[in-house]
């Protein structure tokens, strides 16, 4: 088998595993796990479209109250800014870090490595669902990233599925 028909191997097996998935914790656990195979990440999170800690790889249910956590509640919406819309690789500097608010720098520091893989979910619709991130020591290889890419598509459809239909809201009546 060549480098490239292993890896379109690898991505129709993450595809079935997010297909055969019974609900979205199901899902986000595949999300957050199967993709170590081929990408040596030192943690996977999955995150809701408002930034909740819905995954965190190996473990069953995180602690929403841990020092991690609440650090990672804070930091998230300052990455999210830091990226474009199709998310990708983020890897700040020393001097960008120390333009971050609050302890984003120390929290990176004691618990992060180098960067992070970040894969925006979202709704056929354009909706944020949520985002897969994958925590590396250095960028991920380009037909690896693409791979992610291609995968984050079925996942993002799984997630709306499995989550049925959004609902609107008293204002949009």
């Amino acid at each position: 088998m060549t480098p490239n028909e292993a890896l379109s191997a690898f991505a129709a097996d993450l595809e079935g595993r997010a297909r055969a998935a019974g609900n979205v914790a199901e899902l986000g656990f595949s999300m957050a796990n199967d993709g170590h195979g081929i990408l040596p990440f030192r943690q996977a999170l999955v995150l809701d479209a408002g930034g909740q800690v819905g995954t965190v790889s190996g473990l069953a249910r995180p602690e929403a109250d841990s020092p991690y956590l609440l650090w990672l509640r804070r930091t998230w919406p300052w990455i999210a800014a830091q990226l474009p819309p199709e998310g990708g690789w983020f890897t700040p500097d020393a001097e960008h870090l120390a333009r971050a608010p609050g302890d984003v720098a120390d929290g990176w520091q004691e618990w992060w490595p180098t960067g992070v893989f970040v894969l925006p979910l979202a709704r056929r619709s354009g909706e944020a669902l949520g985002w897969v991130l994958f925590l590396l020591d250095q960028a991920p290889p380009s037909e690896v990233a693409a791979l992610f890419q291609r995968v984050s598509q079925t996942w993002a459809y799984c997630w709306e599925m499995l989550g049925g239909k959004p609902r609107l809201s008293l204002r949009e009546h």
